[in-house]
């Protein structure tokens, strides 16, 4: 099971993230990478938290949709494709904006506010991996994992492209079809 978005003080977002969508965080953010495409600093950072407001939130993740997040995202990957930090987090991207998570329980660690999905049945929503794969996204996540998949120089700071990657890859492929063909064909 891959790290969920931001490491284990990402369980956070879980307190504020219908809130945050409701205020346009996803819009925000999106136009903040835009601003400032070259800088890869803003491009890791944007890219987990729109992970963190797209993780098994169907609302959050249309609204990535609808506001061009994937597109942004996939250019911050092609732009800085030497950098470790924005790699790992857009492949982290990619798989929590196709995941959802039927009828999960949590583990509250004896805080009733925080807790971690501890069960439940994973989705991956076809719609949102049908545009991903359409805008480059399958190719993004080969050449991330062919760059950064085997590099654990980052580890114990929860940084794994190749644990990310491949998580996204496995959402993208979890329905036979056309889908898994892609992911094949691009040596996935």
């Amino acid at each position: 099971q891959p790290n969920i978005p931001m490491g284990m003080y990402g369980w956070a977002h879980l307190l504020n993230q219908e809130e945050l969508g409701r205020m346009g965080a996803v819009r925000l953010v999106i136009g903040a990478m835009r601003e400032h495409p070259t800088r890869g600093t803003i491009q890791h950072i944007g890219t987990r938290a729109l992970a963190n407001l797209a993780y098994n939130h169907s609302t959050n993740a249309a609204q990535v949709v609808k506001w061009d997040g994937i597109e942004t995202v996939l250019d911050a990957m092609r732009n800085h494709s030497d950098d470790m930090l924005v790699q790992e987090a857009g492949c982290l991207f990619i798989w929590s904006c196709l995941l959802t998570v039927e009828n999960a329980t949590y583990i509250t660690y004896g805080f009733d506010f925080m807790g971690a999905p501890a069960g439940g049945v994973t989705k991956t929503n076809l719609k949102i991996a049908g545009r991903v794969a359409e805008l480059g996204g399958v190719e993004a996540l080969v050449s991330a994992l062919r760059r950064f998949g085997n590099d654990t120089s980052q580890e114990e700071e929860g940084i794994n492209v190749g644990e990310q990657g491949c998580a996204a890859l496995w959402y993208l492929c979890e329905v036979p079809g056309k889908l898994r063909e892609m992911v094949k064909r691009e040596g996935g």
